[in-house]
């Protein structure tokens, strides 16, 4: 059963930070046999009163894998890196 991670990035504070991790990210998550699905930063409300900044869904084959990428030491020094220069909500959630 595949498994998503989706990021709901709230807040950029340091862009160049940023911009060198995403300079890395997509090589980890490939290592794992994941993707980016979506990232879109106009996100377009339905429901609801909460207007999201920047979503981001990365699809993996499953969710041990999923997990494995997150906590790998592959991805914890860009973990960090992200940490350090933005907030975000992170979900991972099984689909099918």
């Amino acid at each position: 059963m595949v498994a998503f991670l989706i990021v709901d990035q709230l807040d950029i504070t340091d862009p160049d930070t940023m911009k060198e991790y995403g300079k890395g990210v997509g090589a980890t998550v490939a290592k794992f046999g994941g993707e980016v699905v979506a990232r879109d930063d106009s996100c377009e409300m339905l429901e609801g009163t909460y207007q999201p900044t920047r979503i981001i869904m990365l699809k993996f084959p499953d969710m041990a894998v999923l997990k494995g990428w997150y906590d790998s030491a592959d991805y914890a020094d860009l973990k960090a890196m992200r940490h350090r220069s933005s907030s975000a909500n992170v979900y991972a959630v099984d689909g099918f």
